[in-house]
């Protein structure tokens, strides 16, 4: 399931999910602070919903440890604080990279 496909069903699960992968591929690309602002985001979501997704659909690198080889600790919490104050709204068209 895309982010949008998450989006439009209401499905805050997948909308998660879909920001997870979106995070290993930010930290990837060497955008680690756009990772952990996603991944800020993501884990609200999911206290949202009460947990995270079965084990076996989470085999992605910890967004800390890839966003630890471009920023300090102190950016790295402050991008990840940034993403848990996002509404919804704000974080997936941050997510489509309609805003900064």
């Amino acid at each position: 399931m895309t982010l949008g496909e998450a989006e439009q069903m209401g499905d805050r699960t997948g909308m998660a999910l879909s920001l997870d992968n979106l995070v290993f591929l930010e930290n990837a690309k060497s955008r680690a602070e756009r990772a952990m602002r996603l991944a800020g985001f993501s884990q609200a979501l999911k206290e949202q919903v009460g947990g995270e997704a079965p084990p076996e659909l989470l085999l992605l690198n910890d967004p800390w440890e890839g966003a630890r080889r471009y920023l300090s600790e102190e950016e790295m919490r402050a991008a990840w604080e940034e993403g848990r104050a996002m509404t919804r709204e704000q974080a997936l068209a941050f997510a489509r990279g309609e805003s900064a």
